[in-house]
């Protein structure tokens, strides 16, 4: 009798709390570990929010790479602009499902910038 081997490969849920904080011109995002086991890496996603992120809008990966840290700064936002997003792990090459969604909204620019000559 022949057995196959059935290699069952559970990833684990992704970030368990998503946390997004608006500045002028980024959204930094933190998240808690779904493991502590290594190897895993995680992809942020983003779109655009007109209201909660209750129900995520349609996404779009926004890093390059999978990041290995649990912070991402999103910098090509816009003054305006209220975005959700998510993060999924990322464990030998293959991806969680999304993490409940996080907000933020870029509501004011940054102050101007005050450049002071002073002559002698």
């Amino acid at each position: 009798m022949k057995f196959r081997h059935i290699i069952l490969i559970t990833l684990l849920l992704c970030a368990v709390s998503v946390v997004a904080q608006a500045a002028p011109h980024d959204v930094v995002l933190t998240w808690t570990e779904s493991d502590t086991a290594s190897g895993i890496t995680y992809n942020v996603y983003r779109g655009t929010s007109t209201g909660s992120c209750t129900t995520l809008p349609a996404m779009t990966k926004i890093n390059t790479s999978t990041v290995s840290v649990l912070t991402y700064t999103d910098t090509s936002v816009v003054l305006g602009g209220s975005y959700c997003y998510a993060v999924t792990a990322v464990y030998n090459g293959l991806e969680s499902g999304m993490s409940v969604g996080a907000g933020a909204s870029i509501t004011k620019a940054a102050p101007p910038s005050i450049n002071i000559t002073i002559i002698q």
